[in-house]
């Protein structure tokens, strides 16, 4: 049912535009209102979003509203590398000042440094293995942030399919913090149970 009524709702908006003799006469405003239009019918019938981003995606490259994803790349080896390190450094910087998670599991991070620095008889696979894990739960941590950034641009109401997609995001960081915690307790613990 869904399905046949995110159908018609993507006929009735063709049907619509067919007044213009180009596509490209559409003017930024009205496909504003569109994306608007479609989310708020995404949220009310409950439709699969994937259809409504994929026609609007295409519709929005026709009209060449913003840049495209390929005009951003640059063609060069050394300025694709030098863009690439930018965002990766705005990634951090946005993370931190917007994700107090990101903040704590940073922090702890410094902390486990300290006290491997610490910690006597550890082999080098070993202090890989320890500070490789957190770096790990780091890195699930920002791909989480990602998830829930884009599903809060999408769906800005509360969705039953928003709200899963940033349970699951949540899942995965809470395995491995479960699986840092583990590893910890095996190889750090007995080690300071002994000295102490």
């Amino acid at each position: 049912m869904g399905n046949r009524r995110s159908h018609k709702m993507i006929c009735s908006v063709d049907r619509k535009y067919k007044k213009y003799k180009n596509i490209k006469d559409i003017k930024s405003s009205n496909i504003l209102t569109v994306i608007h239009k479609y989310n708020n019918i995404n949220i009310d019938i409950n439709i699969d979003i994937n259809i409504n981003i994929l026609y609007l995606s295409h519709l929005m490259t026709q009209l060449n509203i913003g840049d495209s994803a390929a005009s951003l790349k640059s063609t060069g080896i050394f300025k694709r590398l030098l863009k690439a390190f930018k965002y990766g450094v705005q990634g951090f910087q946005a993370a931190w000042t917007h994700e107090a998670a990101f903040r704590t599991e940073l922090l702890i991070l410094l902390l486990a440094i300290v006290l491997l620095a610490m910690t006597p008889s550890l082999t080098l696979m070993q202090y890989v293995l320890l500070l490789g894990i957190w770096i790990l739960v780091i890195i699930v941590e920002l791909l989480n942030s990602a998830i829930e950034s884009v599903v809060d641009l999408i769906s800005p109401n509360i969705h039953p399919l928003a709200g899963r997609a940033k349970d699951l995001g949540s899942a995965a960081v809470l395995l491995t913090v479960m699986a840092a915690a583990t590893l910890w307790l095996v190889l750090v613990v007995p080690i300071w149970w002994h000295l102490l």
